[in-house]
Formats: C-alpha cells, sequence, structure tokens
C-alpha cells in the first residue's frame, strides 16, 4: 500500500484580509487530509507516503500566507515522520504550466514568470517525480526558478542564508543601474521626469492588470481599472525594482491614479536623496515575501 496526498485550496488575499475561516478553509485539505493519512497508516507496511507540497512554503508568495502555512506543515509532518523511521517524502511543487491550481488562473502562473518562477510541463514535472522518489532526504523542492530574477524581485532574498551561496548580493541588479534610473537621471527639469515617470507607471500598471495600454490613463483611479490588493504589491514592487524607491500600496488601492503615484514616487525619491545607493532596509519585518514588504533603498539624485 502507498499514500500521495495531493489536495489542495486556495483563497489568496493579503494578511490584512486574512480571517480565521479563510485560513483554515486553505489549511483543512493540507493538514487534517494529511495528518489522518499518517495516523491511520503508520503501522502499515508502506513503500512510500508522499505529500504534494507547495514551493510557496519555501520560497513565500505574497498573498498566499495561509496557503504556505499548509505547506509548510506538510513539510513539517514528512520530517517527524522521517525522524520516526516512517517512509516519507514532502515534494514543494513549483507552479505546472497546464495542470493544477495555478494553471486554472493563468493570471497566476503570469504573476509567477515575472517573479523567475516558470512553470513546469507536465513532462518535465513527472520526470523529477521519479527522480526524487531515489532521494534521502524527507523534503525537497522542484520548481523551475530563474534564481537572478527572483532576488531582482525580492531583494531581501539575497541577504537570506538560503539565497546566500547560491545568489550572491552582489548579483541583485543595483535600483542604480536601471537604464531608468539612468535615463531620469540625464533629464534637466521636473517637469521632463515627472512625463518619463508618468510613461512608465503607465506601462507598470498596463502590465500588472493585463490591459492595453491605451486603458490606462493618468487621471483614472487605478481600483477602477481593476487594482486589487495583490496586484497593488506587485506594482509597488516594480517600482521599487526599477526605481529603487519604496511606496506604499494603500496608495493605489485609496482611489490613486497613476498622476498621483508620480508625486509619491518623486516624493519618496526626494526623501531618500542623502541615502547610500543599495542600503538595506532597517525595517524589521523585511523577512520574507509573504511579510508583503520590500526594502527601502535610496536612490540620489
Amino acid at each position: 500500500m502507498n499514500v500521495v496526498h495531493a489536495a489542495g485550496v486556495l483563497d489568496d488575499g493579503t494578511l490584512a484580509t486574512l480571517t480565521r475561516g479563510r485560513l483554515a478553509a486553505v489549511m483543512a485539505p493540507k493538514v487534517e487530509g494529511a495528518w489522518n493519512l499518517h495516523c491511520q497508516t503508520r503501522a502499515a507496511p508502506l513503500d512510500f507516503f508522499v505529500l504534494f507540497s507547495s514551493a510557496s512554503a519555501l520560497l513565500g508568495s505574497p498573498g498566499q500566507g495561509n496557503y504556505a502555512a499548509a505547506n509548510a506543515f506538510l513539510d513539517a509532518l514528512a520530517e517527524h515522520r522521517h525522524a520516526l523511521g516512517l517512509p516519507a517524502l514532502s515534494i514543494g511543487w513549483g507552479p505546472w504550466a497546464d495542470v493544477g491550481l495555478a494553471a486554472a488562473l493563468p493570471e497566476r502562473g503570469a504573476r509567477f514568470a515575472t517573479r523567475g518562477v516558470r512553470p513546469l510541463r507536465v513532462d518535465e514535472a513527472l520526470a523529477a517525480l521519479a527522480r526524487v522518489f531515489d532521494n534521502a532526504r524527507p523534503h525537497v523542492a522542484v520548481l523551475g526558478l530563474d534564481l537572478r530574477q527572483w532576488v531582482e524581485f525580492y531583494p531581501a532574498a539575497a541577504r537570506s542564508a538560503v539565497f546566500a551561496a547560491l545568489a550572491p548580493r552582489a548579483n541583485a541588479r543595483d535600483a542604480t543601474e536601471t537604464p531608468l534610473v539612468r535615463e531620469l537621471r540625464v533629464l534637466t527639469t521636473d517637469a521632463e521626469r515627472a512625463a518619463r515617470l508618468a510613461d512608465f507607471l503607465r506601462h507598470e500598471v498596463a502590465r500588472v492588470l493585463r490591459r492595453p495600454l491605451e486603458d490606462i490613463g493618468s487621471d483614472r483611479p487605478l481600483a477602477e481599472l481593476g487594482l486589487d490588493s495583490l496586484m497593488a504589491l506587485e506594482l509597488r514592487n516594480r517600482i521599487a525594482h526599477q526605481l529603487g524607491v519604496q511606496i506604499s500600496a494603500a496608495l493605489a488601492l485609496a482611489g490613486g491614479t497613476v498622476g498621483e503615484l508620480v508625486g509619491h514616487v518623486i516624493e519618496s525619491w526626494d526623501r531618500t536623496a542623502g541615502e547610500p545607493a543599495g542600503a538595506p532596509s532597517p525595517d524589521p519585518d523585511d523577512r520574507h515575501p509573504n511579510a508583503e514588504l520590500s526594502p527601502q533603498v535610496g536612490v540620489p539624485r
């Protein structure tokens, strides 16, 4: 007899909107289901006990704090069974391209791709599944990860012990070296800089919303265009990566427009003008993508 636990549901949202009910709904299939299987088969002569976990428990995923926690339980259960001498393997899957929860919503897969997580083809995933059965460890992760792109989207990752050896911080692109920052520095007037920033922000909003550029007017509220809390976080991270300034994601949700965002970006840039480029954020909550924060980086004009 063998066990493969592959149950799971999603209910994405920021931590501010996470209720007890939303947490329980996502935790139950993973936690209760896996624990019941563990208890009922503990004395059975199993060849394998496989848990389908998620790379979100390893890397984090904005808006999926409940899902990441549920999968972290599976990883811990595999470690527990391994310590008891029982067969156990928890696989932290990245998104699959054609099947699975990520494939059910194309925009979710697109967001993963912008962060450096490439969806796995089914044949790739099945080949990896055959290989990990020979692994002696109780927990492995299988995903297509562009580590440089991931660190660029989440600069704090370069400071973590997990990625330090694989992606030294020096490999993370410094915001002062982006073409956009260099372009802004040579512009001579505030009006020119504001116009260039407005153009940049319109393009970024269009990418986040997956809408044509002509739909994005400078004076139209972004929430009216369909921007939600997760999209606002993605937009904020894109701005931080390209410009090295931190703005609040709440600004875009509180009736903000592209024109208003331009003003906030310029204000943030002026406020950090005297800081050394690439300085890490002192914010103690800048730890993990699930914290839904990203570091503040100063860019002198």
